[in-house]
């Protein structure tokens, strides 16, 4: 590979613009064509014959003439011909494998650059232009996987700024086959990470929801002390805000931490050459041995669950910069209200302690 070809390969690997091809091939097939053709499997596969034919007939030919033999007959050209059909077999099983590298190299070039805006056919997104241009994929249950590792996985880690480098993320295409079946894996330490990120965001948006209501209250209202009690309640918000900024970033970089050791050591298993792609010791099967599962991994505290008549009383103590942080977790399933302690230690001991007489003299 010379000149423009190693820039043009470069380029393709994400470093940058693609630039204008300034040599020819020096033959062109006509498999390379973009449309297929009828006999397109037979030409691909005779020109594969004829190729190691040909290298292994001048490497004999080289043999018999120092070792001064007569010439080759036909019972040695068909030898030639079958270990030459056989090499054909090894080539197209790597070709095939090549090929689904070099198909994502292409489409992480055209998402990562969006070239698919310039295309004529205007394609609003690059999902659109992965249907239209190469339906095989939807066709083959690629869709999802490759949008996932484009869009989501990559972005990711090229944003989190954890010396990510460009060779550490191509082993996830020198692997495509072993990467594509560690993707439900994969998801979970992304999904890990998204959920992070929109707890931060919906706790920051409730308290400026509050905040925007608070001000247009201030505003409106004609009572001059509810004016002042809006204003001292609106300075504890500032501050309330400005420690859960701090509290939620430091919980998302947490998470991104965990995240970025699961991916190193997932990265690290997806190139072992010894890991197969299924099966009980395949890649799958070996990341979920290997921490397959990152929620365990933010365990932080315990708490107690006591069953009375049906119900279950559940306690978790925690540090207040946790509070917002539990409340987020459970925001779908539970609301919490605040409460003086000693009214609620009040309540359940009505509720679940036994009840004592007194003793009558």
């Amino acid at each position: 590979m010379q000149g423009t070809s190693k820039q043009i390969a470069k380029a393709l690997q994400g470093f940058g613009q693609i630039p204008f091809p300034k040599e020819r091939l020096a033959s062109e097939p006509p498999w390379l064509s973009a449309e297929e053709y009828p006999d397109m499997v037979s030409d691909i596969a005779t020109d594969l014959v004829i190729s190691h034919y040909w290298r292994l007939v001048d490497e004999t030919d080289k043999k018999l003439k120092a070792a001064k033999a007569p010439e080759m007959d036909d019972a040695l050209r068909q030898q030639l011909l079958n270990e030459a059909t056989m090499k054909a077999a090894q080539q197209a099983t790597l070709l095939e494998s090549t090929a689904d590298r070099a198909t994502y190299a292409l489409l992480w070039k055209i998402n990562s650059s969006n070239l698919h805006l310039t295309a004529r056919d205007e394609y609003e997104t690059f999902e659109e232009f992965l249907r239209d241009r190469i339906p095989d994929i939807a066709q083959k249950s690629m869709l999802s996987d490759t949008l996932f590792l484009l869009q989501k996985l990559i972005p990711i880690l090229n944003g989190m700024d954890k010396n990510w480098s460009a060779k550490e993320l191509l082993k996830l295409k020198d692997h495509w086959s072993k990467t594509r079946a560690a993707i439900p894996v994969l998801r979970r330490f992304v999904n890990m990470v998204e959920d992070a990120h929109q707890a931060r965001k919906d706790r920051l948006a409730d308290l400026e929801k509050k905040k925007t209501k608070l001000m247009y209250t201030q505003r409106t209202t004609q009572d001059v002390g509810e004016k002042e009690e809006i204003e001292t309640e609106l300075e504890e918000l500032e501050e309330t805000i400005e420690e859960a900024e701090k509290e939620t970033k430091e919980q998302v970089e947490a998470v991104e931490e965990v995240f970025a050791e699961k991916m190193h050591k997932a990265i690290t298993l997806i190139s072992n050459p010894d890991i197969p792609v299924a099966g009980e010791d395949g890649i799958k099967a070996v990341l979920a041995r290997n921490g397959g599962h990152p929620e365990d991994d933010f365990v932080k505290f315990s708490g107690t669950q006591h069953l009375h008549k049906g119900k279950t009383l559940f306690v978790l103590e925690v540090p207040d910069r946790y509070s917002n942080a539990v409340q987020n977790a459970l925001r779908n399933l539970a609301t919490f209200g605040t409460a003086d302690i000693a009214a609620v230690l009040d309540d359940l001991s009505k509720k679940y302690l036994p009840k004592t007489t007194k003793e009558v003299n």
